[in-house]
């Protein structure tokens, strides 16, 4: 269900139908048959056709989406190595908190399926931190606790607590 969870989200925030997902048995990589037959493989992709084959429009100019496509991509070659990496996962968060300093979400002012993929992506890492390192990436925390409120986009994943106050002086 957990390696679902992304899916599901995407689907349902841009109303599409899920049930064509399957993960292949070999590396779990995501599968989706589209209309005209053809499989679509990997995370990005999958995602990328779950949010255009839904019934609300994402509203994205070229510039959008090739926006949208870097973060999915950078989710797939940075965020997914968290995990195996402590070094890379500071830098990780860093950049993203960073990045976040003066915008509500990744890409335009309304969540896209970056802000999902990146989401559930980051899930597993915002769980094991502090609340002191939770408010050492302030921007990425005020995403992070923006997202989650919105169970279309949280799906089965436990909603984490943030402070609204500083408990910790720099």
């Amino acid at each position: 269900m957990a390696a679902e969870a992304p899916f599901l989200a995407v689907s349902e925030y841009f109303q599409s139908p899920y049930g064509s997902v399957s993960f292949a048995k070999k590396d779990q990589l995501p599968m989706v048959k589209t209309k005209g037959g053809k499989t679509v493989t990997g995370v990005s992709t999958v995602a990328r056709h779950l949010s255009q084959a839904g019934t609300v429009s994402c509203g994205l100019t070229l510039e959008d989406q090739a926006a949208v496509d870097q973060w999915l991509e950078y989710h797939v070659t940075q965020v997914v190595h968290c995990g195996q990496n402590q070094q890379l996962c500071t830098q990780v968060l860093q950049e993203l908190n960073n990045y976040l300093s003066d915008k509500v979400y990744f890409v335009t002012h309304h969540p896209t399926v970056a802000d999902i993929i990146l989401y559930h992506g980051l899930h597993n890492i915002f769980t094991k931190l502090a609340f002191h390192d939770k408010e050492k990436y302030v921007h990425l925390s005020r995403w992070f606790n923006n997202i989650q409120q919105d169970k279309r986009l949280r799906q089965s994943l436990q909603p984490l607590t943030f402070s609204r106050t500083s408990l910790y002086s720099s």
